[in-house]
């Protein structure tokens, strides 16, 4: 399943309600910048379910070369649908529950319209707990994937400005800053030897 970081209360909340979706048979909207876990949460609430792009999932329903009927599916980027008459009428033909994404509540009244629950997850900076949840969790992933040692949290680099994307990317620099700080003080103790 789905790893969905809920460390801070909101979080705690927003997973309490993705319980909630696993469980009733509902359309849901969850909302949010860029690297918040939109796409973390989708799947936790529909772990055997595709991922689709919206504007490639209009495209697909267009040509008339989708098979899916009685399905659950995570559409991401929701509002990139244009042709909504198209689209809706084939998740209602084709019975087909959706799990949307979209990074903006600035959806066709139609298209909202659908939508039974939405949850709006909050930015990293406003999620300490979470963040630093995240933090341990990538220190982890990186120290495994570089076969290094862990780094102690205060050596870290920190940056929450684009959420998860520059947060994993702060991280995984720190260890790479480390290596190479690491690599210089022994190249320049093999050099006095």
């Amino acid at each position: 399943m789905q790893e969905y970081i809920a460390k801070d209360s909101i979080s705690k909340e927003i997973l309490n309600s993705a319980k909630l979706l696993q469980a009733v048979e509902v359309n849901a909207l969850i909302l949010g910048e860029s690297g918040v876990g939109k796409k973390s949460l989708a799947k936790y609430i529909l772990p055997q379910s595709e991922i689709y792009e919206a504007k490639n999932l209009q495209k697909d329903i267009a040509d008339d070369v989708l098979t899916l009927q009685n399905e659950a599916i995570i559409v991401d980027k929701i509002n990139e649908i244009t042709n909504i008459d198209l689209f809706l009428k084939w998740l209602e033909e084709n019975a087909i529950r959706i799990i949307a994404i979209s990074p903006t509540e600035n959806l066709n009244q139609k298209l909202k319209d659908i939508f039974s629950i939405n949850l709006e997850i909050p930015v990293l900076a406003k999620r300490e707990e979470d963040t630093k949840a995240l933090v341990n969790k990538f220190s982890q992933e990186a120290s495994s994937i570089l076969d290094m040692p862990l780094i102690p949290a205060s050596k870290l680099i920190i940056n929450i400005s684009n959420n998860t994307h520059s947060l994993r990317k702060s991280i995984y620099f720190s260890y790479l800053f480390e290596d190479r700080k690491s690599t210089r003080l022994n190249s320049s103790h093999s050099d006095r030897s």
